[in-house]
């Protein structure tokens, strides 16, 4: 769906999010919330989660400390039908979130708010808005109408125009530490050696890993960083590496290459370094095709695997 109205719902934010979380609900409480806020962090830390929180917690008619998952205003959120919420998010099999859907926002967010006193949209990613989308959303930032919260989950933050981001104000939310990570996804998954590969193969990104293991394609995908490995390490043959992709799709590859690359550069001393010139040009190289794959166009896959696997050989 472009427009997200069943939204989504969380009761509570992830526990490495919790200070910041009771620093912009203190905003709300004292009636300080900005009227358009910017969360900035890693991919698959949970920021989304957040959002989903903190959109609860405006909502809720009972307390001011969290979502207390009972009033009226919690159970329409949890059922998926406050009129008062919208999620914009890229329609299924696609990457961008285009003008019209936006447009669709825009006009939601200028009617009288239904339940209470508030309206709220989250557009995640935000980055996934076209330039003509970002544009359109521009005016609504500069004068919101009333009471309205717009919330923009940003993984890349620099892929935003800068008219978009110098009109919310920003909040940097950290991704967990290993242990972190490893402790509450043991909480949510019964196996945890499938819970640690999970995370193995996503470079901890832990709301990944998560979905990793709910969506039961970990076995595919955990072939991937060991195949991309042993090409950097020159025990496997590019064309050999491109075979045993074969099933895999291109975003998950480009995304653990990279995370593999990114692993090798902050292992490197600065002498290191400056012998790394390759990996930093294949890095920006991966984000730019990865980008490419994420906005819809539709790139010859076994064409532009090879070239990374051979690229990625080179490096050993």
């Amino acid at each position: 769906m472009l427009i997200n109205k069943q939204g989504e719902w969380a009761q509570q934010p992830l526990p490495w999010h919790e200070e910041a979380f009771k620093k912009i609900l203190a905003t709300h409480r004292h009636q300080r919330l900005p009227h358009a806020l910017m969360l900035i962090g890693p991919e698959g830390s949970g920021k989304q989660i957040f959002a989903a929180t903190l959109i609860a917690a405006i909502l809720c008619k009972q307390s001011d400390e969290a979502p207390c998952g009972h009033c009226n205003g919690c159970q329409l959120a949890r059922a998926g039908n406050h009129g008062d919420a919208r999620w914009l998010i890229p329609e299924a099999g696609k990457r961008a979130i285009g003008i019209e859907p936006v447009r669709e926002s825009i006009r939601f967010m200028q009617q009288t708010a239904a339940y209470g006193a508030h309206k709220a949209l989250v557009i995640s990613p935000a980055e996934a808005m076209t330039a003509s989308a970002a544009n359109a959303i521009l005016k609504t930032l500069e004068e919101p109408a009333g009471d309205s919260f717009i919330c923009l989950v940003c993984h890349c933050p620099g892929d935003l125009p800068a008219t978009i981001r110098s009109r919310c104000q920003s909040l940097l939310l950290p991704a967990p530490s290993a242990d972190e990570a490893r402790s509450w996804l043991a909480g949510q998954h019964s196996d945890q050696e499938e819970a640690h590969h999970a995370l193995w193969v996503t470079n901890g990104k832990v709301t990944s890993a998560l979905a990793l293991l709910n969506s039961g394609s970990l076995e595919v995908i955990r072939i991937i960083r060991p195949t991309i490995e042993q090409v950097l390490s020159g025990k496997l043959a590019p064309g050999a590496a491109v075979g045993m992709l074969s099933g895999v799709d291109l975003d998950p590859v480009l995304d653990t290459l990279l995370a593999v690359l990114q692993e090798r550069l902050k292992a490197s001393d600065k002498r290191g370094l400056q012998r790394q010139q390759g990996v930093f040009e294949l890095c920006d190289d991966i984000v730019r095709w990865r980008n490419a794959c994420r906005s819809g166009l539709n790139l010859a896959r076994e064409g532009l695997l090879l070239h990374v696997c051979m690229r990625s050989a080179e490096l050993g």
